[in-house]
């Protein structure tokens, strides 16, 4: 019986061990970073302004055909918003959403609101975007984390939501950083020199 017991008893301080370390190994936030070889003014422009969203993020028409945009607010900086309307998230599709910049610094950070609606439920967090610039070279980070959710919960929904959406950071930085060093790269059109003139025969 006492072997029996202190089986038990080894077991359950296992368990909590385990539940200790996976807990404090949770994510805190979900972050990506990436770096790209365009000055940080370039790339702020192009994440404060909304309507580019759509043509660098993994949120695409192509992801889903169904999904209708719409823009309100200013065209880009605080205010600016973009919403979405598409399949259900259970069918893969992009859902129903609204991305509001709250503040934006430019060159330096953007923070956001997001919030998802599916079957009456609503799901709200908060993200930034912070741009250090180095010899030409910008790196950008990106975060979110969940609204309104404390202790544990918080942890777990960090660890789901860094599963879920991490995958889609990666994607949007790699086709952000795409597009930028694409236009920076992109020769300035010249005018073209005359063509020499022969010279005559004496």
């Amino acid at each position: 019986m006492m072997k029996f017991l202190g089986g038990c008893l080894v077991f359950v301080l296992l368990l909590a061990a385990l539940a200790f370390y996976w807990t404090t190994t949770w994510p805190e936030e979900v972050r990506r970073s990436i770096e790209i070889e365009a000055p940080a003014a370039a790339v702020f422009e192009t994440v404060a302004t909304p309507k580019t969203w759509p043509e660098w993020t993994a949120w695409t028409q192509e992801r889903d055909p169904e999904a209708v945009w719409t823009f309100e607010g200013p065209d880009s900086g605080t205010g600016a918003s973009w919403e979405w309307r598409g399949l259900p998230l259970s069918e893969d599709g992009l859902g129903h959403g609204k991305l509001t910049l709250l503040e934006t610094a430019p060159a330096e950070r953007i923070e956001y609101g997001l919030v998802f609606w599916e079957d009456e439920t609503e799901w709200a967090s908060t993200g930034a975007f912070l741009f250090e610039e180095h010899a030409g070279v910008t790196t950008v980070h990106w975060t979110m984390e969940p609204s309104g959710v404390e202790g544990l919960a918080r942890g777990f929904t960090n660890f789901m939501m860094d599963m879920s959406v991490g995958p889609d950071f990666e994607t949007g930085l790699s086709q952000l950083k795409q597009r930028l060093e694409t236009d920076a790269r992109s020769p300035a059109e010249t005018p073209a020199e005359p063509a020499e003139t022969p010279a005559a025969n004496d």
